[in-house]
């Protein structure tokens, strides 16, 4: 449900959602797939309660949590991390918890941090069609910048001007490469942190690159 729905039209929706994920489990014929129950209800503590319990009490191994996106593309952090832990209060500690659309890799170790086991984005390439640039700290735009700060595949070997004098297409997959790695970087530095009891420490630098965070 978008942000401004009305509570009353997102209560509706959750029991819309839940209908399905009701008929979902009673159609399901191979037992070899991973279902995600969605669990929706943003900032209203009474709705997501609602709809977490409705998926928690139906045959769903993952809950992902909705409506991220629509927050963390308006730099709402705050309120993202709100919402989930609104959800996160009312799972069973061993449900895995799938963040739909979390992308940025500013703000993985804080999702982590509040509960968050698994992410999907196309924000790498979304970005990079935009001709974005991602840091840890922010994203930048691709003709305000001189150099590059990363030596990973892409940025070792071309500048900020060299690729602006690319084609789009060419462009586009360079900097996604580049925003992938920069991705997946982070992931596997959140996984040591997580291994050497250092995620906390690890967060709390990453809240403290960004204004908004």
């Amino acid at each position: 449900p978008p942000l401004d729905l009305p509570k009353a039209k997102v209560r509706t929706a959750i029991d819309v959602t839940l209908k399905r994920a009701r008929e979902n489990v009673e159609r399901r014929r191979k037992d070899d797939v991973l279902w995600y129950g969605p669990v929706h209800g943003h900032m209203y503590r009474d709705l997501v309660r609602r709809s977490a319990r409705g998926i928690c009490e139906l045959d769903f191994p993952v809950v992902a949590i909705g409506s991220s996106v629509q927050m963390l593309v308006r730099y709402m952090f705050a309120a993202n991390a709100r919402s989930i832990a609104n959800v996160r209060e009312h799972l069973p500690a061993d449900r895995p918890v799938h963040l739909f659309g979390a992308g940025h890799p500013l703000y993985m170790a804080a999702a982590v941090m509040l509960g968050v086991d698994l992410f999907d984005s196309a924000f790498y390439v979304l970005a990079a069609r935009d001709d974005r640039y991602i840091t840890l700290s922010g994203t930048l735009h691709l003709d305000a910048m001189t150099e590059f700060p990363c030596s990973c595949e892409v940025c070792s070997r071309t500048t900020p001007a060299e690729l602006m004098k690319m084609d789009r297409a060419a462009r586009t997959k360079a900097l996604a490469t580049h925003n992938l790695i920069v991705t997946m970087e982070e992931l596997a530095r959140i996984r040591e942190a997580i291994r050497s009891g250092t995620l906390l420490e690890l967060a709390l630098r990453r809240m403290r690159s960004h204004p908004r965070m």
